[in-house]
């Protein structure tokens, strides 16, 4: 598998990754006593500030979630390394800052994205296009 293929792959992953972390903050963690317990957050403290900070916490990652996808379909890739590098400092900040306890928290997020990075990161990515239409666009690899 070439490295483009493989750094879009996991690109897009990693970006799954953080839509799935909204669904669990912003809409299960408010309602889901299960999924309460998988953040180690009691339900009588999910009244005021800690429902508005796993909202907020859920919409974040959805945002950078959709500029993934977005640098992805539109071949902005150095854009997506961008937002790749910020997957991996808030895993390696949620692993530092809990002392490892949200250690699955911090692989499942931080993963992906290591290794996507890992797989196009060193690769220097431009975009080309041959046409005005965007399904002409072509994604080129330069050479180091």
């Amino acid at each position: 598998m070439d490295h483009l293929i493989s750094f879009e792959l996991l690109s897009s992953i990693a970006g799954a990754v953080h839509v799935f972390f909204f669904i669990l903050e912003s809409i299960l963690l408010p309602k889901s006593v299960t999924v309460q317990k998988i953040f180690g957050v009691r339900r009588e403290h999910m009244n005021g500030s800690i429902a508005l900070f796993s909202v907020n916490q859920g919409y974040y990652n959805l945002m950078l979630a959709l500029a993934t996808f977005y640098g992805l379909y539109h071949g902005e890739l150095e854009l997506v390394k961008g937002i790749l590098f910020i997957y991996v400092g808030a895993a390696t900040v949620l692993f530092i800052s809990t002392s490892g306890k949200l250690y699955r928290g911090a692989i499942v997020q931080g993963i992906p994205a290591l290794a996507a990075l890992l797989m196009g990161g060193t690769k220097n990515f431009t975009k080309r296009n041959k046409g005005k239409d965007a399904s002409e666009t072509r994604i080129m690899i330069k050479s180091d």
